[in-house]
């Protein structure tokens, strides 16, 4: 989890699986990452789970546009990582969740997290 990124970026293979499933959605070279069409309707995006821990957390279907891409297309939240080893979930994970930190007074921070 990071609140200083916006998007959630992951591996290829799960990007690629979502926007697969979102029809008229393309890799745009421009715009460096995937875009769908703005008129896509939520029965028409896919459900998508990612996990945090031992815990689910269904990421909202409203969230999965990002920004206005120009020309009717929405830049979408769920972008690759690239070359990174680890994913990071950012703002759009973390509307689908309440995640409350508890700072103790040791060195160590807890995170009680529900979806």
């Amino acid at each position: 989890m990071d609140t200083g990124t916006t998007l959630c970026l992951v591996d290829d293979a799960l990007v690629e699986a979502v926007y697969k499933a979102i029809p008229g959605s393309k890799y745009d070279q421009t715009q460096q990452g995937y875009i769908f069409p703005a008129s896509t309707t939520a029965d028409n995006l896919p459900e998508v789970k990612l996990a945090i821990g031992d815990s689910m957390v269904t990421f909202q279907k409203e969230d999965l546009g990002f920004a206005d891409a120009g020309n009717g297309m929405v830049y979408g939240s769920i972008q690759s990582r690239g070359s990174m080893n680890m994913d990071i979930y950012g703002d759009a994970v973390l509307k689908a969740m309440y995640a409350v930190s508890f700072a103790c007074l040791t060195d160590s921070t807890s995170t009680l997290m529900h979806s």
